[in-house]
């Protein structure tokens, strides 16, 4: 015996099936026969990563420029409503972005101070056990602009390591966070680091030794 719920599916598939056949060889489309038709703009996560309601709300305008001047090209008299639910949100969220930006600055900044006090007690243990050599360099015939090069060159031997662990641990934490992000809101985006993520590490990691040996805390 066949079930009732299995025989309504074949039906419905078969009506499907017919319906789509017609529409191929007519060269229409269900558009064609829809009384109401709802759409979003594609890539909204691109149109919404910039850090600016502004720029926001401009790109989402000529996106619905497009779609308004598409549909008078084909001279269709229709009602079309636009509404941007996001980019309304988007108040909120740039009060909790900037609140987040500022938190993470400070703590960037302890981090620098942190770090150029590291450095130059590393630096400073190492210059002490090696005064008699850099005398010895000296009375040779070395300039101080080459003993400032020896000791640069040293503390970018401490800075390097460092800065190629910090972007691998960083890269590691980076890909746990948005994996549960990316599950918790059923999204997807890229893995990689940002690129002003990246500007900052690599800037910091190679210009702070060079402040540790001429700026001294």
């Amino acid at each position: 015996m066949l079930n009732p719920d299995l025989f309504g599916r074949m039906q419905a598939l078969s009506m499907l099936m017919e319906m789509k056949a017609f529409l191929m060889t007519s060269g229409s489309t269900m558009c064609d026969f829809a009384q109401v038709i709802e759409g979003r703009i594609a890539n909204q996560t691109e149109q919404y990563l910039i850090p600016n309601k502004d720029v926001i709300e401009s790109k989402l305008l000529k996106e619905i420029s497009k779609v308004s001047d598409a549909l008078n090209s084909y001279d269709i008299t229709t009602n079309a409503t636009f509404s941007m639910p996001l980019a309304e949100e988007y108040d909120f969220y740039n009060i909790v972005q900037a609140y987040m930006a500022s938190t993470v600055f400070m703590i960037t900044f302890f981090l620098v101070m942190i770090s150029i006090m590291l450095i130059f007690s590393l630096m400073l243990s190492d210059v002490e056990g090696k005064t008699f050599e850099y005398g010895i360099l000296r009375t040779l015939g070395f300039k101080k602009r080459n003993l400032i090069s020896m000791v640069s060159l040293k503390s970018l031997s401490f800075a390097i390591p460092g800065l190629t662990m910090g972007l691998i641990i960083a890269f590691i934490f980076n890909i746990a966070i948005k994996e549960k992000m990316y599950m918790m809101f059923n999204n997807t985006n890229t893995y990689l680091l940002s690129r002003e993520a990246l500007v900052l590490g690599i800037t910091l990691g190679l210009i702070l030794p060079f402040v540790t040996n001429y700026f001294p805390v």
